[in-house]
């Protein structure tokens, strides 16, 4: 019978890990309402899935935040540049982001509307801290998340 060889967390890691995303690592991970897992979607170089207590969150490509791959996400987004257009200065957006998940939706209005200030109310403190760690959310003032 042959044995298994004993592998470092570090090699197991790297098993499941996209190559432009270093902090991005496939599992399961606890938060503080229950569990995420972080899943490679399986057809983007750099595209993920993450579930909350098994239930799919957020869909995020890393290098590419105008890219919305849950049709509601894409809705929110079409009505929320209508709105914009048509009822206010780009240049001077604040929006508040009710529940970030992977913070789709801010990493979109940052890029879209470069001057904006977005701020991420999310409930689980932990996963606003994993999210931060895997994903290229801009840095503050532009994004700013936390639980």
């Amino acid at each position: 019978m042959a044995k298994k060889k004993n592998r470092t967390a570090a090699s197991r890691r790297a098993e499941h890990q996209h190559p432009n995303t270093p902090g991005a690592v496939a599992g399961v991970y606890p938060i503080s309402t229950g569990e995420a897992e972080l899943v490679p979607d399986g057809y983007h170089a750099d595209g993920w899935l993450l579930l909350v207590n098994g239930v799919q969150s957020s869909h995020v490509i890393v290098g590419q935040p105008r890219m919305l791959d849950f049709e509601y996400m894409r809705w929110i987004a079409a009505v929320l540049d209508s709105h914009i257009q048509t009822h206010l200065n780009p240049e001077k957006l604040r929006i508040t982001h009710l529940g970030g998940g992977a913070c789709s939706l801010a990493r979109y209005c940052a890029d879209v509307y470069p001057n904006s200030r977005n701020a991420v109310v999310e409930l689980d403190a932990k996963l606003a801290e994993y999210v931060r760690e895997w994903f290229d959310i801009p840095k503050s003032p532009r994004v700013n998340s936390g639980g």
